[in-house]
């Protein structure tokens, strides 16, 4: 039908067009078909067409990218547009070739749900909004951080990220990574103020790239026990946070070790979008939101408190933004924000549990990855001075990894360091002389495409779409434990083909 002609268009000149050209009688590639006027070396009818762009054949290269109906769909396009006009060997269709046809299975709109481990969490882009983030899962929670500010990007509950639509789940993979819940209305607009305020200017902020170094600066993360903690300045003041499950199930904590500093200023909601009469009551260092009754749902409230031995206190602004203010401090000392938004029989009494001081857990945390596969490599054949071996790499992992090779290095005791293009580092050891056991252990996971490595020393840098950085196995047990920010990208794409 017309959408599917719309579709189809759509394909072809996202693809198609830079060989075939425009118009399907002038092709871009001289060995390319004229789809107004040439016949097609493998056959015109839309199954034979449909196993080209499938399997590939001759010069022409698989498409596997697309899905079933997105072939037929371009395919549908070529036929009707640029063939049959014009095209001898257009051939309408009908009973007979249907019948002739192989039973299909399903209409080819189905689209595997594909499930990767990804460590402790996941950096790339989030919609079509924000460039750079670093989403983890923390019990029924997800939060995804804004690495170009260190402001919340989203908090939801239902599930991780979306990403069958992106090269974690695709060959080519055009979509972003997305929310793979619904935001929580009420539980947004976590961001710092800078200067004293949270209405900053923007006028000289990079579009796409981080805040100015004097506001915020984000200095990498830890890894301990498949959490991420982060360490990152704002406004001159040192900050650790750790993500917590929070002391309820309808809750969330956000633990912040605050080093000496001055007073800061920090977002906590934004709870503009609710009723001005609905009900709000904020003290010292709590505030609750009872929310409008839902049809057929117990009443229900937003409850958010403060735990610490620093003087903070909660107020709403203006703006109905709940606002944190943390006073200055000669030392070092720990908040912990619980958040909660759920019945109102389990938020009234929400305690902030008891957790360790985070600078005891950037130490190097236990092991994540602790099976090593093995694989058999392939000596070639030596010929007026070049040869080339073959290294095989796993077939399979427990984690789901997708292993598509981008760069590699050497460590100075010969393990080869391999990167992926989903965001692992693997360590290789066994590379000798008869390469009879490769051994292949996960060092890192979910950096944002890391397409280049560089071994200088012992120093482990990579460089990531959003930024370079350095890897450190803090304990030796042949992991990243720290995973620094050496250097921020000042613009990074949210278009899948923008590579660094």
């Amino acid at each position: 039908g017309s959408k599917d002609l719309e579709f189809g268009k759509a394909i072809y000149q996202g693809y198609c067009i830079d060989c075939h050209g425009s118009d399907g009688n002038h092709p871009n590639l001289p060995t390319a078909r004229a789809f107004g006027n040439q016949p097609l070396k493998f056959g015109a009818d839309p199954y034979q067409m449909f196993m080209t762009i499938t399997t590939g054949r001759g010069l022409m290269g698989a498409m596997s990218h697309l899905n079933p109906l997105q072939r037929y769909q371009v395919i549908h396009y070529i036929r009707e547009i640029l063939m049959k006009p014009s095209n001898p060997s257009y051939r309408p269709i009908d009973k007979p070739y249907l019948s002739s046809l192989p039973e299909g299975t399903d209409n080819g709109e189905r689209i595997t749900s594909i499930e990767r481990d990804f460590g402790a969490s996941l950096c790339s882009q989030l919609g079509r909004e924000f460039e750079s983030v670093l989403t983890t899962k923390v019990g029924d929670w997800t939060i995804s951080y804004d690495l170009h500010s260190m402001n919340t990007a989203g908090l939801w509950r239902g599930g991780f990220l979306n990403i069958q639509e992106t090269q974690h789940a695709l060959a080519r993979g055009e979509g972003t990574v997305m929310p793979a819940g619904k935001l929580e209305k009420g539980l947004q607009g976590w961001q710092w103020g800078y200067d004293g305020t949270l209405d900053y200017s923007r006028e000289n902020v990079l579009p796409r790239g981080p805040l100015p170094e004097k506001w915020m600066r984000f200095n990498g993360y830890y890894v301990h026990s498949g959490i991420p903690i982060l360490s990152y300045t704002i406004d001159g003041r040192e900050i650790l946070e750790m993500p917590s499950a929070g002391s309820l199930a309808d809750g969330i904590d956000r633990v912040l070790e605050l080093g000496a500093g001055n007073e800061l200023l920090l977002g906590i909601a934004d709870w503009s979008g609710y009723d001005p009469d609905a009900k709000i009551v904020i003290e010292k260092d709590r505030a609750s939101m009872e929310l409008p009754d839902e049809p057929g749902e117990q009443p229900s409230r937003i409850s958010v408190q403060v735990h610490g031995p620093l003087e903070t206190r909660l107020y709403l602004d203006t703006k109905r933004r709940l606002v944190l203010s943390i006073p200055e401090s000669q030392k070092s000392q720990q908040l912990v924000v619980s958040i909660l938004k759920g019945p109102y029989e389990s938020t009234v009494s929400a305690a902030g549990k008891k957790t360790a001081e985070l600078g005891t857990l950037i130490q190097g945390g236990p092991s994540q990855w602790q099976e090593t596969l093995t694989t058999l490599g392939y000596k070639g054949l030596e010929q007026d001075g070049y040869a080339l071996d073959t290294l095989t790499i796993p077939e399979s992992n427990p984690w789901n990894a997708w292993l598509r090779t981008a760069a590699l290095d050497f460590l100075p005791d010969g393990r080869m360091l391999v990167s992926m293009y989903g965001g692992d580092l693997w360590l290789v050891d066994g590379i000798d002389d008869e390469l009879l056991q490769l051994r292949w252990k996960r060092f890192a996971s979910g950096l944002y495409e890391p397409l280049g490595i560089r071994v200088v020393g012992q120093q482990i840098l990579v460089n990531c779409k959003d930024r370079i950085v350095r890897l450190h196995d803090l304990n030796g047990d042949d992991e990243a434990d720290f995973y620094e920010n050496v250097s921020d990208d000042t613009d990074v794409s949210v278009n899948f083909h923008a590579f660094n």
